[in-house]
């Protein structure tokens, strides 16, 4: 918690008194100095507050609006039975809103400034009985106060403490301190349990390390035997390896760690469509180059050669222009990006239209298909 304000006040008299307001009104930021009707002056060291007096000042402010109100002189009517808390005859009520009404009266002047933010209304009430010198005091407002404003927060959030008046910082995960200013070190606590080692990659997350019979965000939970669990399936055999993990004994037709995965050649489903040419690329071992290894692991084993107009693993995706009216051809037959037609009629017929049609980028033909018009009509 940062406190982000600091109030100076300043009280510059002279032969004419202090600058401030007689009676009410709204006050103004520009002055400083407040007191009531009737207090003493050099000229009259005995003068004191007329009797039925309601003077009433106010400033309209927002949670921006900082107000510090600071008593230097306090002489009112104190309350019935020497009360200065009931305050029951004169007064004088100081509210701000965001720090409430408060009541003084009697002749113990407060230390403590009163500070608040938001809207202000100070009222002071004489009756018509006994009156004395009354009360002196100094004020500033500032209206564009924000405790954030530099951001003190390291690795956090700024917002204000309850009463507005300090900023309060609220740290992101892993780091601590009242301006987060503590980068807190996860693996000091020693999170990890049963022999694991904890690491930390970065500011606010730690990983731990099990040893082989361990397991669990802390390693607080034991694995048991690698085999308890019958990890094989179809047929397969389970052993226990010396780091505590096991290894399945597959049976013919079956790979994978558990014996989960079917070993047919992957080209034997015809994933390949649209007379796409499947090749089997299972075997690591018959790879002659790094792309093919790449194939292994994102095609399951198979790679299809797709025909012109179609891609995608499994040759499933249209690509480039379709039929673009020629009766004849293969039904969804497609043509790549590129692609040119050529056109020409028999004796007898004239070419109404473009001779040739390109396949362009958009994958949409560049010409509408031409016509041919006999020459005797």
């Amino acid at each position: 918690m940062v406190i982000k304000f600091v109030h100076i006040f300043v009280i510059v008299c002279g032969i004419a008194w202090c600058k401030g307001q007689e009676c009410g009104g709204e006050l103004d930021p520009e002055e400083y100095s407040l007191k009531n009707p009737g207090y003493p002056t050099e000229g009259n060291m005995e003068s004191k507050y007329p009797s039925n007096t309601d003077c009433i000042w106010t400033f309209s402010g927002d949670d921006n609006t900082l107000f510090a109100f600071k008593f230097w002189d306090i002489v009112i009517e104190i309350g019935e039975n020497n009360s200065n808390i009931t305050c029951d005859y004169d007064f004088l009520n100081v509210s701000v809103t965001s720090v409430g009404s408060q009541l003084f009266c009697g002749w113990v002047k407060p230390e403590d400034a009163i500070v608040g933010v938001g809207s202000v209304y100070i009222h002071f009430h004489s009756d018509d009985s006994v009156n004395f010198r009354g009360f002196q005091a100094s004020y500033s407002i500032t209206t564009d106060f924000d405790p954030c404003d530099p951001d003190p927060c390291e690795d956090g959030e700024c917002g204000r403490t309850e009463d507005k008046l300090k900023s309060l910082c609220h740290c992101n995960a892993g780091s601590t301190g009242e301006e987060c200013e503590v980068d807190i070190k996860e693996c000091d606590s020693n999170p990890c349990q049963n022999g694991g080692s904890c690491d930390e990659p970065q500011k606010d997350y730690y990983t731990c390390q099990c040893m082989p019979q361990w397991m669990g965000a802390h390693c607080e939970v034991e694995k048991g035997p690698p085999c308890a669990s019958d990890p094989c399936v179809n047929g397969g055999i389970c052993s226990e390896t010396e780091d505590f993990d096991f290894q399945c004994a597959c049976e013919d037709g079956y790979i994978g760690k558990s014996c989960e995965i079917d070993d047919f050649p992957p080209c034997f489903s015809n994933p390949c469509q649209n007379d796409g040419n499947c090749t089997d690329i299972s075997n690591p071992a018959a790879a002659t180059s790094d792309e093919e290894n790449e194939y292994i692991t994102r095609y399951n084993g198979y790679h299809c050669s797709c025909p012109p107009g179609y891609g995608g693993t499994n040759c499933d995706t249209e690509v480039g222009c379709g039929n673009p009216g020629i009766a004849y051809l293969k039904k969804r037959r497609r043509f790549n990006t590129g692609s040119i037609l050529e056109f020409s009629c028999e004796n007898g017929f004239v070419l109404i239209g473009p001779a040739n049609l390109t396949c362009v980028a958009d994958e949409t033909w560049s010409e509408k298909m031409p016509e041919c018009v006999s020459k005797y009509m």
